[in-house]
């Protein structure tokens, strides 16, 4: 495992940072210091030069097979793909206030996307993440995604608990007609929602970006997914 080494750091890395620069013991006395400005910028840099450092350790790693390609893990990663998409680009535009960029949202029923998951985008990542794990079936993509799907989880977890601890009682407000889990509400009988509520525009927009990905993987990332089929 020495030749993980630099992956395994720059990856345990971001995921501690994340966690600990989200906690109240050293968030609070760092925003305090830097100011809530300040502290997101500090955040941010710190959060991108782990990522692109992770990246490239991630490039250099050797690839250890775990399991061979095949065809049905390829089109595991392409239809999984494309509710990641739909998931980050519907959250991305949507209220909500349990998510890192919406936490000033004044508190409404859960809407749209919400009704599905109160984490949207973290799911998007999260699945993600499961498509490159299984279409790529080796130790490098094991760390890499593997602790990228646990930072986008263990997160989500985290913002449901802080949220909770700052709404107290009209956090209920939110969780009436939305779930962690994806569709747990609309299976339970909570809540349903349609297309038209979440946005059309939106959801073609998570289309689109799946549509680009799929075509420009091959040419601008690596593997060709469509010529696996």
């Amino acid at each position: 495992m020495e030749s993980f080494n630099e992956l395994i750091i720059t990856m345990g890395g971001f995921a501690l940072t994340h966690f600990a620069f989200s906690s109240g013991p050293l968030r609070k006395p760092l925003a305090k210091m830097m100011g809530a400005k300040g502290f997101s910028i500090f955040y941010s840099i710190v959060s991108l030069v782990l990522f692109f450092w992770a990246v490239s350790a991630y490039i250099d790693a050797p690839h250890v097979e775990l399991w061979p390609l095949s065809m049905v893990a390829g089109i595991f990663a392409v239809v999984i793909m494309l509710p990641a998409c739909v998931f980050i680009i519907t959250g991305y535009f949507t209220p909500n206030p349990v998510s890192l960029i919406g936490v000033k949202h004044v508190l409404k029923p859960a809407q749209g996307i919400t009704k599905i998951t109160r984490h949207p985008v973290m799911w998007g990542l999260s699945f993600w993440a499961l498509a490159h794990i299984f279409a790529n079936g080796d130790v490098a993509s094991i760390i890499f995604f593997g602790l990228f799907l646990l930072v986008a989880l263990g997160g989500a977890a985290h913002l449901d608990m802080r949220t909770r601890k700052r709404l107290g009682e009209k956090y209920d407000t939110l969780c009436k007609e939305s779930s962690f889990v994806p569709f747990a509400a609309i299976i339970a009988g909570r809540t349903s929602v349609s297309v038209g509520e979440i946005g059309w525009l939106q959801v073609l927009g998570g289309v689109v970006v799946f549509g680009v990905l799929l075509a420009a993987h091959g040419p601008v990332i690596g593997p060709d997914l469509l010529s696996r089929f």
